[in-house]
């Protein structure tokens, strides 16, 4: 008979009164010695990861090995028995330990105490006093420090770090509970309480003297979540309790108190808690959005819609900033980013920067522990500045003019680990030119496009990519020349959960190429399929459900030797962000009457250049105000400049506050200065405040670099060949755009000209807003046969003042200046 059926048959005579202490005899006690044997060499355990999810669902917990413990316990007598020199009395020994220094497991004399029936990994670490009791798994590399207590049946996975009083309680009764859980890599702080049925998520850090037990709500500040008996992963608990009977989220009654929990990315820069944990103790919500009331749906997670947010508050921050004014919610972002880590875990998840390229949103997905894709040497450089490592960062190169290449050429040297993604073969050569030879992506064009409108349809336009039956020669070719680390590929934009086969034609291709790659070229590090996961404009269009997007994308792609990489960039900020403008005119037209607002298509391109649906509000309307239909335009000189046609709101006047809901992605990025007006500011709601995170532009900004004097304009005697065309120009640049890591000020642009064209005229005005200027013409000598000329233009900017100097070298023995 198997130890199971064993310890069966003897919880059934137990059960039924039919066995005690008293009446059992030296078999019985075998038995349960067996059992013991048993848990501590690791062959069984309370409860057992299945291996295909993390959390709760993830464990099956073995009811007979509980059993077994409690048999133990109720069939054995308390006796005295000795430990070194030291008499206790117990119903169980103490663990012999003689194994332990087999598997490198060290335990510190006078006071570790492990009992029978527990089990310690390799590598582990016991500092006294400690103790470790029945039933309970400590994984591999783990360290349990001076005072911890580990508990009964308590499920510790690899490399965790225990601090000092931290209490693990065990769980036995009744035997159909969940053990102690706490995933791989978690660390726990001193005084640290995790009791009996709790389950920690991997990599999550526990601060001193936090309770957690299955009894008593933790609150979510990620996701406004109550959770009872688990801690989500990737999460840090602090020593707070808040009232849940004030403020907006009456969570329980008769005002229950629960700890906070908040997410950080495990990495150096957030150990140090003491600024996020202050702006805690005193949260109190700024209700800048109301309690979110949506319930979850059958098809995924709620989109934020505008009655999501608050008009008040919303209102007071037209006032306070003016309009237009775009509204970011970070902790929405924050909620988006969670939420794609827990439908994707296994998959590196990379934001496409161009949904929303500022500062603020970036450092916040930068510690949501999501990387960075750039489709500029703009974008890299905001991402570098946010503080991404090169190692998270992923430039896709389309098309890329010479300017972009020189910038990526020079930041890879710093940041080797940045990743290329090349679309042609050109972009290639032009890349080895330059001396690139590090990780290398090939974007593929597969030939399958998808997307909420044509001009967002990327996978089968010619324009992106490298044709998908070129991509195995290529990538042999290159895997000898450079790091070829993947591949790349993305249908479109707007991927609709209620047709996803292209995208699941798209990952099966891409799934079919990896294989054929790795055979030929070696093993990739990772597959790219890119991201365009729809989002919900409209009120009736269902949200997008993630977690099966996530379940076909995996099923598609098939048993590859490679890392699934998405790139979503819409999905992460659109409901996170609103548009705010301020109604000023009122006008009766023959078929409806027209709104017109201080926004414009420069403000929000998106409805039209695709047509797209914004849904919109009268916020400064007061229930019960009547609705009515009306089309909402902007002051562009433009009949396209039109948000919405024929949509009801709350009767509209003159001052009156409209909101434009889902604006997070795609608006600011797509801003313009068309018809000379000056793009909008944004502000970022975190933690409780408000901070401008790009300023309003001004008119007078605008004309800087058009504002012409006499004073500040210099005529030469020639420019530019009137000869026939030659080949293009190249230009390099070297800006403070481009220049991510600060040092001294500057813009140097460089134009040559070819030598088959003569000079007979430069000519250079210099336009600038202030009288510090400076000009001086450099001669040269010629020193080649090639009649050159070189035109430096130079702006150093400074904290007291704009000054310029230009230079114009002249190589060309046919004309001199002095």
């Amino acid at each position: 008979m198997s130890i199971e059926s064993d310890i069966h048959n003897l919880w059934q005579q137990y059960s039924a009164d039919e066995l005690t202490a008293e009446t059992a005899d030296a078999a019985i006690y075998t038995i349960l010695d067996e059992f013991l044997a048993a848990i501590e060499s690791g062959d069984i355990r309370a409860a057992e990861p299945t291996g295909e999810t993390t959390g709760p669902a993830g464990w099956v917990v073995n009811e007979w090995v509980k059993q077994g413990i409690l048999l133990n316990f109720s069939l054995r007598e308390t006796r005295p028995r000795e430990y070194g020199d030291v008499t206790y009395h117990d119903v169980l020994p103490l663990r012999e330990s003689h194994d332990l220094g087999d598997r490198g497991t060290r335990n510190t004399p006078d006071g570790t105490v492990i009992r029978r029936g527990a089990h310690l990994g390799s590598d582990c670490i016991m500092m006294s006093p400690s103790f470790v009791n029945i039933g309970a798994y400590v994984g591999n590399g783990t360290l349990v420090d001076s005072c911890d207590t580990v508990g009964s049946c308590a499920q510790i996975g690899s490399n965790v770090k225990l601090g000092a009083n931290t209490l693990i309680g065990g769980v036995l009764e009744p035997v159909e509970d969940s053990p102690v859980i706490i995933e791989s890599g978690a660390a726990l702080g001193a005084g640290c309480r995790v009791t009996s049925g709790f389950h920690v998520g991997q990599n999550t850090v526990i601060g001193e003297n936090t309770l957690l037990s299955p009894r008593i709500p933790v609150y979510d500040l990620v996701d406004e979540t109550v959770y009872y008996g688990k801690l989500p992963a990737n999460r840090r608990a602090f020593t707070r309790y808040v009232e849940s009977s004030l403020g907006d989220h009456d969570l329980f009654e008769s005002g229950a108190y629960k700890p906070a929990v908040v997410a950080v990315d495990i990495e150096a820069d957030t150990r140090d808690q003491t600024r996020r944990e202050e702006a805690l103790r005193e949260w109190v919500p700024l209700r800048l959005t109301e309690t979110e009331t949506e319930a979850e749906t059958e098809t995924g997670v709620p989109i934020r819609r505008l009655a999501a947010w608050d008009n008040d508050a919303l209102c007071n921050l037209a006032s306070e900033f003016e309009t237009p004014l775009y509204i970011i919610d970070a902790h929405r972002v924050r909620q988006n980013c969670a939420r794609l880590l827990d439908a994707f875990p296994a998959a590196t998840i990379r934001y496409a920067i161009k949904a929303h390229s500022g500062q603020a949103v970036l450092k916040v997905i930068r510690d949501a522990g999501i990387d960075v894709e750039c489709a500029s040497a703009g974008e890299v450089k905001a991402a570098l500045t946010a503080g991404f490592d090169g190692n998270r960062i992923q430039y896709t190169a389309v098309n890329p003019p010479a300017r972009d290449l020189d910038a990526i050429s020079k930041w890879w040297q710093e940041h080797e680990e940045l990743t290329i993604t090349v679309g042609a073969v050109d972009t290639v050569e032009r890349l080895r030119e330059r001396g690139f030879d590090g990780r290398l992506c090939i974007r593929v064009n597969p030939n399958v496009g998808a997307g909420h409108h044509e001009k967002v349809t990327t996978g089968a336009n010619a324009k992106f990519g490298i044709p998908y039956e070129r991509v195995p020669e290529l990538a042999t070719q290159w895997a000898a020349e450079f790091d070829l680390v993947g591949i790349h590929a993305h249908a479109g934009s707007g991927i609709s959960g209620e047709d996803l086969s292209a995208h699941e034609e798209l990952v099966r291709r891409m799934g079919t190429l990896t294989r054929t790659i790795t055979e030929r070229a070696g093993a990739l590090e990772f597959v790219d399929v890119g991201g365009g996961f729809g989002v919900p404009y409209r009120p009736d269009d269902p949200p997008l459900d993630i977690y099966t997007v996530a379940e076909k994308t995996r099923d598609a792609l098939g048993t590859v030797d490679a890392t699934l990489v998405i790139e979503p960039g819409r999905y992460v900020v659109a409901d996170a962000g609103v548009l705010l403008t301020r109604a000023n005119t009122i006008k009766s037209a023959r078929e409806t009457t027209v709104v017109g607002v201080d926004a414009g298509m420069t403000t929000l391109l998106r409805p039209a250049m695709y047509d797209a649906y914004h849904e919109v509000k009268n916020i400064s309307a007061s229930p019960p105000t009547d609705s009515m239909l009306v089309t909402i335009a902007g002051p562009i000189c433009e009949s396209s400049d039109i948000f919405a046609k024929d949509r009801s709101i709350a009767a509209p006047t003159r001052g009156d506050i409209i909101a434009i809901g889902t604006a997070g992605a795609y608006g600011y990025e797509m801003a313009s200065t068309y018809n000379a007006r000056p793009r909008p500011a944004e502000v970022i709601y975190d933690n409780n405040t408000v901070t401008i995170a790009r300023r309003r532009e001004t008119r007078d900004e605008l004309d800087i670099l058009e504002t012409s004097s006499e004073k500040n304009s210099l005529t030469l005697s020639s420019i530019v060949s009137h000869s026939s065309a030659a080949s293009e120009p190249t230009v390099s640049s070297s800006s403070p755009t481009d220049a991510p890591h600060g040092g001294e000020s500057q813009w140097a642009i460089t134009q040559h000209w070819s030598a088959s064209r003569s000079i007979t005229e430069l000519e250079t005005i210099l336009l600038l807003s202030t009288p510090q200027t400076e000009f001086r013409i450099v001669e040269h000598s010629q020193k080649s046969t090639a009649i050159e000329t070189q035109a430096f233009l130079m702006i150093r900017l400074t904290d007291a003042a704009l000054t310029a100097s230009c230079f114009l070298h002249l190589n060309n023995s046919a004309h001199r200046y002095g």
